[in-house]
């Protein structure tokens, strides 16, 4: 199935798509990279922040994680951010959790 008839079958459906060109897609292939990806983005927002996520984490990514979506926050840019809350929940070894 050619990715139009994808989009095709999805519309039909009622099921919310969209088009992305494959020069636009980039692979992220260290959860640094990734990290720093979403950090970037936050300092760059001028409209909204939306981040979902089963688990945020408490190490140093996390925390600079936290530090840019409240930097957003602090400019006016709409956060929204959804994470699981069992898991947002549990403890660290050093009793800290996501939330």
């Amino acid at each position: 199935m050619s990715a139009h008839q994808l989009h095709r079958s999805l519309a039909r459906l009622n099921l919310r798509c969209f088009n992305v060109r494959p020069q636009r897609v980039q692979i992220l292939r260290t959860p640094t990279a990734f990290y720093e990806s979403l950090i970037e983005r936050c300092d760059h927002a001028t409209t909204r922040v939306t981040l979902s996520a089963l688990y945020w984490g408490t190490g140093p990514l996390a925390l600079n994680l936290a530090e840019a979506v409240a930097r957003a926050a602090s400019r006016g840019v709409a956060v929204n951010v959804t994470l699981d809350a069992a898991r947002a929940g549990r403890r660290d070894k050093d009793g800290r959790t996501s939330v």
